[in-house]
């Protein structure tokens, strides 16, 4: 069995090239100059605390953001496996020569990157599926059957994410789902956790 623990380290999104793009990201506001800052009455630091641990809803599923690094640990805490979603693209220009029009109305492309670090001793390698990905529509209800006949088609098949059986090492693709929503979330649910528990991301 495994856990799934989110790993909250700073600077490991990953930039991948192909057919999905990234979503732009508003960077903020730039630190001001000092001839935008008044001066102002020396104060006394103020006590902090630390942040509050990242929760998962009731729905067993842990929101986070594109580029956050992820993963999977064992029973006994080891860590097996990172991964981050590097990129969600709505529609993106299909490259297979063999590629249809989405099913029920929409693309959406998802760019991965999975480090497996180690295999539990006795258990056999990790596998995924697309199957494991789905869809949750503005309206909250989860799209069932996102993964079509048509999305198999639409990234050229080097370039889709490999479902296994995986070593250690590190694996890098696409998986593409059919949606009838252009915004919504993207949930990976993977079977490793008993399809039961995984994450979100705001698309």
């Amino acid at each position: 069995m495994f856990g799934f623990l989110l790993l909250a380290l700073t600077g490991c999104a990953t930039t991948i090239s192909g057919s999905a793009s990234p979503l732009s990201v508003d960077g903020g506001q730039s630190a001001p100059t000092p001839s935008d800052v008044e001066e102002t009455e020396t104060q006394e630091p103020e006590e902090t605390t630390s942040a509050p641990a990242p929760t998962t809803s009731d729905t067993g599923l842990q929101p986070t953001t594109i580029g956050q690094l992820e993963g999977f640990v064992s029973d006994s805490g080891d860590q097996l496996m990172t991964f981050t979603v590097d990129a969600i693209t709505v529609n993106p220009g299909c490259n297979s020569p063999y590629s249809d029009p989405p099913a029920t109305g929409n693309f959406v492309a998802v760019a991965v990157t999975i480090n497996i670090l180690a295999l539990v001793d006795g258990e056999s390698p990790l596998f995924f599926s697309s199957a494991e990905w789905h869809i949750i529509g503005p309206d909250g209800q989860r799209d069932n059957e996102n993964s079509t006949f048509e999305t198999y088609l639409c990234a050229a098949e080097n370039e889709q994410l490999p479902s296994g059986p995986l070593g250690v090492g590190t694996y890098v693709g696409i998986v593409v789902m059919d949606t009838p929503h252009v915004s919504g979330q993207v949930i990976w649910t993977p079977s490793a956790l008993g399809g039961l528990e995984g994450w979100s991301w705001t698309y």
